[in-house]
């Protein structure tokens, strides 16, 4: 090949651009479109008063209940129950019980009992040490 080394060059780098746009297009990612994330109204969730009762022989110091990550009750000696309000979509809602007991317990038990009227949804019970913490699932349906 005969000529200028820059149109030489040129010549080559043209080729090499326009090797270059078919393999970016077939190997790029296409944006997926942003989708809203699904509002539990929206996904057939109820709303449900859901009375919950706990017992236990030494009576704990604190109890905290959470729900999708967040907090929906937190009691203090010496109540042990009380009402929330909670969004039951088809599978159910799991609670992360967490319980502290005063020192000097060792052995601690902490039976939970959860009902929306006549209906029990849970009666289970927790077992640990200075402190509890574990997951009480509650299914929408009976």
């Amino acid at each position: 090949m005969t000529g200028s080394p820059l149109l030489r060059l040129a010549l080559v780098l043209g080729i090499l651009a326009a090797l270059l746009v078919p393999a970016v297009r077939l190997t790029g990612r296409e944006k997926e479109p942003q989708r809203a994330a699904p509002t539990p109204v929206a996904s057939g969730a109820a709303a449900k008063n859901v009375k919950l009762t706990f017992l236990s022989p030494i009576t704990p110091t604190s109890i905290k209940v959470e729900a999708d990550g967040k907090t929906v009750a937190e009691l203090k000696a010496p109540t042990m129950e009380t009402e929330v309000s909670l969004l039951f979509p088809k599978q159910g809602v799991d609670l992360v019980i967490s319980a502290e007991w005063p020192q000097g317990s060792t052995e601690n038990a902490l039976r939970v009992q959860a009902s929306t009227g006549e209906e029990s949804l849970a009666d289970t019970t927790l077992w640990g040490g200075l402190e509890v913490n574990d997951v009480v699932t509650l299914s929408s349906k009976p």
